[in-house]
């Protein structure tokens, strides 16, 4: 049961960073004017020289604001893994026998517009509360699904993001090579990958 449990936090949160980043990094290149706000933010705090730590992530809402945003647009995890009910259930209405496989439609849920105003636009300011000076969750938001079978490194891998996406912003801007049409292609496999792109790491001086 060990080795499995760290065979699937090895597997599961390698991809899922990955993929992440990846997204993270096309986003910004995409949107300038965003990556722009993203860069001041951390000029602020961090200045150029420091290292970001987790403990900043308290004082950068709007960096904050990014990330989940596009954790939210670009759901990595469309569908969560096959699940089956321990007991009769109900849900939404619907009566659910023991031992029925479920899966969690977790793309759907980050795109009903009832609970997401425009939800096929980026707008990281939906994550900000009315003065731009902390986030605000919804409970309508679940990369890492919810409830007692969530993702167990959730906490984990939030560190990983914040630190490799300060990191490269404070060291980089993110740009398309020119002429570079902007193309959101993805493919499903285990996570919702991008088709491979190229971007320019430019150095800040």
């Amino acid at each position: 049961m060990l080795l499995s449990s760290v065979l699937d936090i090895f597997g599961a949160g390698s991809e899922t960073v990955r993929t992440s980043i990846l997204w993270f990094i096309y986003c910004m290149a995409a949107s300038p004017d965003i990556q722009k706000k993203v860069h001041q933010e951390i000029m602020e705090v961090l200045g150029s020289d420091r290292n970001p730590e987790f403990q900043d992530l308290k004082s950068m809402p709007y960096t904050h604001a990014v990330m989940l945003e596009i954790m939210r647009w670009k759901t990595i995890i469309p569908l969560n893994l096959l699940h089956y009910t321990l007991g009769d259930s109900t849900a939404g209405g619907y009566d659910i026998p023991k031992g029925t496989i479920v899966i969690a439609n977790f793309w759907n849920a980050h795109h009903d517009p009832r609970y997401w105003k425009e939800p096929e636009e980026f707008k990281p300011e939906r994550f900000l509360s009315k003065d731009g000076k902390s986030v605000v969750k919804s409970n309508n938001f679940m990369p890492f699904s919810t409830g007692r079978r969530a993702c167990p490194g959730e906490s984990m891998a939030y560190i990983e993001m914040f630190l490799y996406f300060t990191s490269i912003l404070q060291k980089f801007e993110v740009a398309f090579p020119p002429g570079k049409k902007v193309d959101f292609a993805s493919k499903l496999s285990v996570t919702l990958r991008l088709e491979p792109f190229l971007v320019r790491f430019i150095p800040r001086n």
